[in-house]
């Protein structure tokens, strides 16, 4: 995703030394392409299958580096995988086809609000062209980009709204914006669209078609 993601080990013994947060570890376990699991887990990334199929999951059991999820953690894993996988949607031409059914079906956008008035406005991202475009985070580590620029410049005290991909897009179309961007501020590279994405998304159908 990024130059500068660390291989799992590294993070690893960076986050048991306190040098790391936990959300640039889960970037670094979910964005690892070559983990080594127990055959017969399918065509699905490892951490899809393996956290589907799981009560617990070990990383690098019975070594100094080793780290355990139990089961009430791996709903966590699962979103992060989620996550990652759109992430990698939105910026590879080989996953166009499935690109606008993650986008509806992802679950935990997280978004600014300002309360203005007896409502709330959605805080918009940084455009160097004057467009209002919505700002949307994917993960906890770009959400926290963001506010680590962001929040000394608000005046106000602001709300982070976790809502599904359909609420999402229902919003951005009745919005007045001009688009919206995923994670301005990294760690992963921004994909800003038109407030027409809104428009298609809310169009298509459980099988991923147009409906008419």
């Amino acid at each position: 995703m990024t130059n500068d993601t660390l291989l799992p080990r590294d993070a690893i013994r960076q986050f048991l030394a306190n040098e790391l947060a936990g959300s640039a570890l889960l970037r670094s376990f979910m964005t690892y392409r070559h983990w080594r699991v127990p055959a017969g887990f399918g065509e699905d990334g490892p951490w899809f299958r393996v956290i589907r199929m799981e009560s617990i999951v070990n990383v690098n059991p019975f070594t100094a580096l080793a780290i355990h999820y139990k089961q009430h953690q791996l709903p966590m894993l699962l979103r992060w995988a989620k996550a990652v996988e759109l992430e990698l949607a939105l910026h590879d031409p080989a996953m166009a086809d499935q690109l606008f059914a993650l986008l509806r079906d992802f679950a935990h956008y997280q978004i600014v609000l300002r309360q203005v008035g007896e409502g709330y406005q959605m805080v918009l991202a940084p455009d160097d062209q004057g467009r209002r475009l919505a700002a949307v985070f994917t993960a906890d580590d770009t959400l926290d980009a963001f506010m680590a620029w962001a929040a000394p410049q608000f005046d106000f005290q602001p709300l982070i709204l976790t809502l599904g991909g359909r609420d999402l897009f229902a919003q951005l179309r009745n919005a007045p914006v001009d688009g919206v961007v995923f994670d301005c501020k990294g760690p992963v590279p921004p994909r800003a669209f038109a407030r027409e994405l809104a428009e298609h998304i809310l169009g298509i159908d459980r099988q991923g078609h147009t409906t008419t």
